[in-house]
């Protein structure tokens, strides 16, 4: 019996170094912010650093993952910031920007409608509030993430989560569309459904 367990164990030890189970993370993919005026691309390596190459240049720095959040400071000036983990394919960084290992073409390509946004980010905060009100409790907000696609339609993007703590702590995304159709996220799938009525 001990010599199973062992081999049990052994196989599963290789298994985490071999291919990377159990890492709540890709570590070598690129993570995307697509987002039309400011997008981002963010990539972990395995040698705990990270690397954000954004409009204005690439930072680079450090990075500890801690359980469901991944702490990183900047090369240069020290600047620290998070990133919470919602699962293997998609982040969120303190500011509320999802970050997901799909890229999408601003504008089009990917499945993408380029689409006109008939309603105004304001509006489509306001639809979402109306929507989901009744079950909305103390402490809690709704922060504006940027512009994103659900079932193929260009949305704005929200979460939806606990205020009380010094940090801000997602527990829903939703996409509002340009005529204002409201999705949800699947937190399972990463994949947007629309949201039930009622």
């Amino acid at each position: 019996m001990k010599k199973i367990t062992s081999i049990i164990l052994i196989v599963l030890i290789l298994c985490v170094l071999l291919t990377g189970c159990g890492k709540p993370i890709l570590l070598g993919q690129n993570y995307y912010y697509n987002d039309a005026y400011d997008p981002m691309m963010l990539v972990f390596e395995d040698n705990g650093k990270f690397s954000l190459d954004k409009s204005d240049g690439v930072y680079t720095g450090d990075y500890i993952i801690k359980d469901k959040k991944i702490d990183i400071v900047f090369d240069g000036d020290g600047e620290i910031g998070f990133f919470t983990i919602v699962d293997k394919d998609n982040l969120q960084d303190s500011h509320g920007n999802n970050f997901t290992t799909v890229y999408q073409e601003p504008g089009g390509g990917n499945g993408i409608i380029d689409g006109v946004m008939n309603i105004s980010k304001d509006e489509a905060m306001d639809l979402l509030i109306d929507a989901i009100w009744e079950s909305m409790g103390h402490d809690t907000t709704i922060i504006y993430t940027g512009e994103g696609v659900a079932d193929g339609q260009k949305c704005y993007l929200f979460s939806y989560g606990d205020n009380s703590q010094e940090e801000f702590i997602p527990w829903d995304y939703y996409a509002v569309t340009g005529d204002g159709d409201i999705y949800i996220m699947d937190n399972d799938t990463g994949e947007y459904e629309p949201l039930p009525k009622g």
